[in-house]
């Protein structure tokens, strides 16, 4: 994610410049900072001992804001919207994880892991003695269950499955003994140490469940009925007390539409540096919010830490007294990545889509004229306010594979006449009216689907921007219409009946260390290939361009040397550019406003964030 037309630098100045005008302290996470993690022995119960930041006192508990409706699940392996995987995800923990400050993989679950064969196992040891919060001791049956269940199986829902395979297979995973496993595939598989930070599940929870419901059944009956019960577990309507973890927090009551309320696990297998077990907090309320104004009046009123502002918010925060202090962090672009995608599917997987609609979305011309018809910038001054940053990439430009001559390239303002000279060689013409026709003769119509913003909030970033694209393409001659769905009915559209023609979405997580992490993305037959779902078995009708990327993920996951690994990935940050079978738009900056003198062990990180150190957070 990086600013069009600017530097990094220049877009940093134009937003300090508009906050300037508020008189508002800006402040910068940290690029540096000290955590290291020692191995504790203590009553023959191995524990994370993490140095960084000073011993803390117990007691008291936090409110943090959610402005959303409401997480859909607590069972994050089965969740697909950012709210219940934000929740579900602080309750597990993988096997490794990575150093805040410099991304440096370190043992999590794991006490220490080894590399063997030339890099084709990993030797897994686990910590002895640690616990479930339910007091059941974590061992390599959770591990075993996790990867050759949940991931191998494919009971998860957002393809991680696909960033793991290698020459198609899925890796080789044994334990050796209870505390023991080894990670193994046929050849050097770089990415696999990042991935071991996948949570591990509580198989003596999920075990016997599925075990039972899938009595009796073979093969793609049996995996249907896996996937269908797995989902359903640890819903919304849960009783909390069926729930296991491992991380510092478990719920004990979700009200719905309300609060999510969650207390410290005992069991929790972290202790600070003087041996004292973590965490400090009592408990976490994650009150549920309908709007950012609603969060803003509570969190000046002192009853949340920190909140996320919008300009809007930022604008209010000024204007209204408070009397107590905090301070803005500006953390730099957002995550998300938000783009217009085309359903470029050729299969079954594409018939609803109209067959003139299907040949305009398969010239690659024609999307390129597209591209270069969206006003960007215009997206960032109307829906943020000046306060965001232009996409043209998935791939993060913090992230060490980026390849930065490709910034060039890319514009904020749009080329129209550049796009009508494409649209020209590309046998499309305006008739009379000035109405984009095909070839053929075909009126050029075509519909963006987008997800509705909740029942209380006015329009949602993406609907304004459907309506800014819809007006810049009247430009060029091309009818749009917008269609504005609930978020669950457009993945279903998206992912399995294929009854639609171009949508607007966003995709969360990074790729600052591994490219690798996209995999579930960029494989053509990945279960988040989103521009042509392809099912399985159907004949394989992948394009060249799709074959090159498959091929440089494959080629670029089997060097371990940096250098030789980042040639495959500039090339398919290259032929995405070219292509363009996503279009990306714009993204806001992260502003968060932080009570930040009431907290101990504040210290927010560059690469992690406000809460990566939650755990160690206490009431000064």
């Amino acid at each position: 994610m990086f600013s069009f037309g600017c530097s990094k630098e220049e877009n940093q100045q134009r937003t300090e410049s508009k906050i300037e005008k508020l008189k508002l302290e800006i402040k910068k996470p940290a690029v540096s900072g000290k955590y290291e993690v020692k191995l504790l022995d203590k009553n023959g119960i191995e524990y994370k001992q993490i140095i960084s930041g000073r011993p803390g006192k117990y007691g008291g508990k936090i409110v943090l804001s959610l402005v959303s409706s409401g997480p859909k699940t607590f069972n994050y392996w089965a969740s697909t919207d950012a709210t219940s995987s934000s929740i579900a995800g602080t309750m597990f923990a993988g096997l490794v994880e990575r150093n805040p400050w410099n991304g440096e993989i370190i043992p999590n679950l794991a006490k220490d892991f080894e590399t063997k064969q030339e890099g084709r196992e990993i030797l897994v040891h686990l910590r002895k003695g640690i616990k479930w919060s339910d007091g059941k001791l974590i061992t390599s049956r959770d591990v075993i269950f996790t990867w050759n269940t949940i991931l191998k199986d494919g009971l998860e829902r957002l393809g991680a499955r696909e960033s793991l395979l290698v020459n198609g297979k899925f890796p080789e995973v044994k334990a050796f003994d209870e505390y023991t496993v080894s990670f193994k595939t046929e050849r050097v598989f770089a990415p696999l140490l990042s991935e071991l930070g996948y949570p591990i599940a509580p198989a003596h929870y999920f075990e016997p469940i599925l075990d039972e419901a899938s009595k009796g059944l073979v093969g793609e009956a049996k995996l249907k009925k896996l996937r269908e019960v797995f989902s359903s577990l640890w819903g919304t309507n849960l009783n909390p007390k069926s729930l296991i973890v491992s991380g510092p927090f478990v719920i004990t009551n979700y009200a719905k539409g309300e609060r999510v309320e969650m207390k410290a696990n005992p069991n929790y297998f972290v202790v600070d540096e003087e041996g004292n077990k973590l965490p400090y907090f009592e408990g976490i309320t994650h009150q549920i919010i309908p709007s950012g104004d609603l969060e803003l009046f509570k969190f000046i009123s002192g009853e949340f830490l920190y909140i996320s502002l919008t300009p809007d918010t930022l604008d209010l925060l000024k204007q209204i007294p408070t009397k107590n202090r905090f301070s803005v962090y500006h953390e730099g672009p957002s995550e998300t990545s938000i783009f217009l995608a085309f359903n470029m599917s050729r299969s079954s997987a594409g018939k609803n889509v109209r067959k003139e609609a299907s040949s305009w979305f398969n010239n690659q011309k024609f999307r390129e004229a597209i591209a270069l018809g969206i006003d960007r910038q215009a997206m960032i001054d109307s829906i943020y306010q000046g306060i965001g940053s232009p996409l043209c990439f998935s791939t993060s430009v913090n992230s060490i594979y980026f390849d930065k001559s490709l910034t060039k390239q890319c514009q904020a303002k749009p080329q129209l006449q550049k796009a009508q000279e494409l649209l020209k060689e590309a046998g499309f013409k305006l008739d009379k009216n000035k109405q984009l026709r095909d070839s053929k003769g075909n009126l050029v119509s075509f519909s963006i689907y987008t997800n509705a913003s909740g029942a209380t909030d006015t329009s949602s970033p993406r609907e304004l921007m459907a309506v800014l694209i819809k007006e810049q393409l009247k430009k060029l001659g091309i009818k749009v219409e917008i269609k504005v769905i609930e978020f669950n009915n457009l993945v279903v559209r998206i992912m399995q009946s294929g009854d639609w023609e171009t949508c607007i979405m966003g995709l969360t997580g990074g790729d600052l260390f591994e490219p690798n992490s996209s995999a579930n993305f960029l494989y053509s037959n990945s279960r988040l290939h989103i521009f042509d779902q392809r099912k399985q078995g159907t004949a394989n009708d992948t394009r060249d361009w799709e074959r090159e990327i498959d091929n440089s993920l494959k080629q670029g996951t089997g060097f371990l040397d940096f250098e030789q690994r980042k040639k495959f990935y500039y090339k398919i940050q290259n032929i995405l550019w070219e292509q363009k079978p996503l279009i990306y738009l714009a993204t806001p900056d992260v502003l968060v406003a932080v009570q930040d003198e009431k907290i101990g062990n504040f210290a927010p990180s560059k690469l992690s964030g406000l809460a990566y150190n939650i755990e160690q957070w206490y009431w000064k």
